[in-house]
């Protein structure tokens, strides 16, 4: 009896060791980012934070997450940020990529 539960609390130790040592979970922003890009419209759906989203050559977005949203000139978020769109705002800019912060 005194070995099996030596056992298992060495192992649940180790399981335990294991959760702190993970790094978390990556964030997301909860809501949708609608842009138009070549005329047509389109969406990211609930954008992971800090990743780089290419839209093309985009023209005017709405923010519509719980996230700022950087908007790039260049795509895969070179350049600079020609603007930084705060959740519920609108905008008319040309960019070519996004990213999402928190």
């Amino acid at each position: 009896m005194r070995r099996a539960m030596s056992t298992t609390l060495g192992a649940l130790a180790a399981c335990a060791t294991l959760v702190l040592a993970t790094p978390g979970l990556a964030s997301a922003a909860s809501g949708t980012f609608e842009y138009t890009s070549a005329g047509l419209p389109n969406s990211l759906l609930t954008p992971k934070d800090n990743l780089c989203y290419g839209v093309g050559y985009s023209a005017g977005a709405t923010n519509k997450t719980n996230r700022d949203a950087l908007l790039y000139e260049g795509n895969s978020c070179h350049g600079r940020v020609i603007k930084e769109l705060s959740p519920g705002s609108s905008t008319d800019t040309r960019f070519e990529s996004v990213k999402f912060v928190h």
